[in-house]
């Protein structure tokens, strides 16, 4: 494999969020056993008789990353894009905000109904009034439990303009302080999500501004030795695959993934190209898969019974169910001003 150390390119951080992206469901499909309400699945490799010993259930673990991994890359990605942007920094993370919502309400007009309507015996879709307004505009993720995301998200936007400029002139105190409410996380239960993953959001920040990945990839990734440090990031991952549980070191964790994956597009460019389409969707696949995989049809989802056609059935579910709210976009978005969402379904 050549090694590259120059930062990575819209289609290859595409790529990354295609692979986090199916992480994602994989963490969602085999990482909860108790989730399965009587089902069961065949495991591509056999292990102990147990739901909680197959490769699907540590892979299912080590989905997990997808979040710091995303917010990473979100952080990267605006910092990349913001000098291409003739307004304030607020305007560019309140016009990356409304893209967000723009998403968000069009899956949630589409899903929401279809569960209040016709599964009612769910206690989650019983009809509420204040109920489905704290839901629409994120102040609940009552009828969706994985949409918790979006106002951890929001508030990572709205910090972003204050954000960007410290990591312009004072890096390594924001990353100090990043890390002080990282630690922080530990002790503050109540607001945990927010101090625990904006270690990640900032990571993304510094490493555009300060070209933290051209020095990372030639650290880890030598060009000559037997044995680099790049082997301790990948025992660091197996070991993240054993951990049900979020770690302070699950924002590096995901640059280490990021970085491999990144560096295995390069090297198999045609193998990362579904992914990098995929890429393209990740924003709605995570807003809609949960239904399928949890709400709607969970029985449909787990009726090919291997676990690798699980997985891809619940991806094209996901990824067709994307590609229509899609096209719904881009049919409001000619009647609007302004466009709801970037060509291609990127988010």
């Amino acid at each position: 494999m050549q090694p590259h150390s120059d930062s990575p390119s819209i289609e290859e951080t595409l790529t990354a969020k295609g692979i986090a992206i199916t992480l994602m469901l994989i963490h969602h499909l085999f990482a909860f056993p108790e989730r399965l309400h009587g089902l069961s699945y065949i495991s591509v490799i056999p292990m102990i008789h147990s739901p909680y010993a197959t490769p699907e259930f540590y892979l299912g673990q080590l989905g997990k990353l997808c979040v710091p991994i995303f917010l990473f890359l979100s952080g990267f990605g605006m910092m990349e894009r913001m000098p291409g942007w003739s307004g304030s920094r607020f305007r560019y993370a309140l016009k990356k905000g409304g893209r967000f919502l723009g998403s968000y309400w069009t899956a949630f007009l589409i899903f929401v109904p279809v569960g209040l309507l016709f599964f009612q015996d769910q206690p989650r879709f019983q009809f509420s009034l204040p109920a489905f307004f704290l839901n629409f505009f994120a102040l609940s993720y009552s009828y969706n439990a994985e949409w918790w995301f979006v106002r951890t998200y929001f508030l990572l936007l709205a910090l972003f303009p204050l954000l960007s400029p410290l990591a312009e002139k004072y890096p390594r105190r924001l990353l100090g302080a990043s890390l002080l409410l990282l630690l922080l996380s530990m002790k503050f239960t109540f607001i945990q999500n927010i101090f625990l993953h904006q270690a990640s959001f900032v990571l993304g920040i510094v490493f555009s501004r300060r070209n933290f990945f051209k020095k990372f990839s030639a650290f880890f990734f030598p060009e000559s030795g037997k044995h680099t440090p790049a082997d301790l990031g990948i025992l660091l991952l197996a070991a993240r695959a054993f951990s049900g549980k979020e770690l302070l070191l699950d924002p590096l964790l995901a640059i280490f993934a990021v970085t491999y994956t990144i560096r295995w597009g390069r090297a198999f460019p045609r193998m990362g190209v579904p992914f990098q389409q995929l890429g393209r969707y990740t924003l709605l696949v995570w807003l809609t898969h949960s239904f399928f995989c949890y709400y709607f049809f969970q029985p449909w989802v787990f009726a090919p019974k291997l676990s690798v056609l699980i997985t891809l059935w619940l991806l094209f579910l996901a990824l067709a169910a994307s590609i229509l709210i899609s096209k719904i976009q881009d049919g409001i978005s000619k009647q609007l001003p302004f466009p709801i969402r970037r060509p291609g379904g990127a988010a």
